[in-house]
This record gives structure tokens, C-alpha cells and sequence, in this order.
């Protein structure tokens, strides 16, 4: 894990699809930690709820935003850490 993170720079400037390639990884890879697993039950029941009596593509478009939420987060810290303003 630690050799795909370290060489996404590298794999940014050999090509933009091995870095999305190598992120991806990196993600399902993180997905299979034990801190995970409590997550899904609670996801999954949160987009069920809200999607009682609606369609696949509601639930979908209920599950795209979660996953976008989620990752503006990220990005948000991401930059934060980056700018020097978020110290961890």
C-alpha cells in the first residue's frame, strides 16, 4: 500500500490513467479495513430508508451523492493539509 501511494507522483507523470489506475486501487484496498466494516450496515440502512417505495435509480442518485459527499471531504482535507492550515 505504501509503494502505490509513494509512486502516484510517478504515476502522474507517466499517465493520468495510471494515477485514477492507482487510486482506485489504493481505495478498494482501504475499503477491506476493519474500520470499514461498521460503515456498510449503517450505509446501506441510511440510503434504504430514505429510498422506501422508490426506484433503483433513486437509490443510486441517494448513493452517488453520499460517495461525492464523502469525497469533498476528502478533498477538502486534502487541501487544507496542503495550504499548511490543517496540521496533523
Amino acid at each position: 500500500m505504501e509503494d502505490l501511494v509513494g509512486n502516484l507522483e510517478l504515476y502522474l507523470q507517466a499517465s493520468v490513467v495510471m494515477a485514477f489506475v492507482a487510486a482506485f486501487l489504493g481505495g478498494v484496498l482501504a475499503s477491506f479495513t476493519p474500520c470499514v466494516y461498521p460503515m456498510i450496515p449503517i450505509t446501506s440502512g441510511y440510503v434504504g430508508s430514505r429510498n422506501l417505495g422508490g426506484s433503483k435509480s433513486r437509490g443510486f442518485v441517494l448513493s452517488l451523492f453520499y460517495v461525492l459527499g464523502i469525497f469533498m471531504i476528502g478533498l477538502g482535507e486534502y487541501f487544507l493539509i496542503r495550504m499548511g492550515t490543517l496540521m496533523i
